[in-house]
């Protein structure tokens, strides 16, 4: 379908989670009939583990959820509305990150749209685009050409995190 919409001058943007799991609490059966634990870290099939999420002590609250919306550093370490919070300083998050958009970039997409970018370290989001290929060139895009990249960066008119913060990482 890609390759078919690139020919006639069709972009696909992938709209992609790249800041967080599935609720801490839950469990069931992902993408690709993958289980996952959500209570335990457990995500085999992506794979992430434990060690892969934010550790609870750098969010303020006791149970590690989001509860402090005036702290800049609870919104990019807490787990948002419950949510297994990866923790993007990891340079293996990093890069299973990167290589899930690069499987998006070898298909032909032109580039993705990053939900509740606000939510992560902007350094973090920088390493990650950094990691990322240039767009396929056997899909028609030209030599060296990057992925184009829309963060959601919801500006909330608050000044608890600044969209100036995101400048320069991709379209807001």
């Amino acid at each position: 379908m890609v390759r078919r919409c690139n020919a006639v001058g069709v972009r696909i943007f992938v709209d992609v989670v790249i800041n967080h799991m599935a609720a801490l609490g839950s469990e069931g059966v992902g993408s690709a009939g993958s289980s996952f634990d959500g209570a335990a870290l457990a995500f085999p099939g992506v794979p992430f583990a434990p060690e892969d999420f934010t550790p609870p002590r750098l969010c303020s609250s006791e149970d590690g959820i989001l509860s402090n919306l005036s702290s800049p550093s609870d919104m990019r370490n807490c787990a948002l509305l419950g949510l297994a919070d990866l923790y993007g300083a990891s340079a293996y998050v990093r890069e299973q990150v990167a290589g899930y958009l690069n499987r998006l970039v070898e298909v032909g997409v032109a580039g993705f749209r990053v939900d509740a970018a606000r939510f992560m370290w902007p350094e973090d989001l920088a390493a990650i685009l950094d990691l990322t290929n240039d767009l396929n060139t056997s899909h028609g895009f030209p030599p060296k050409t990057r992925p184009f990249v829309y963060l959601e960066v919801v500006n909330f008119n608050d000044g608890i995190i600044p969209d100036q913060d995101y400048y320069g990482l991709g379209e807001l």
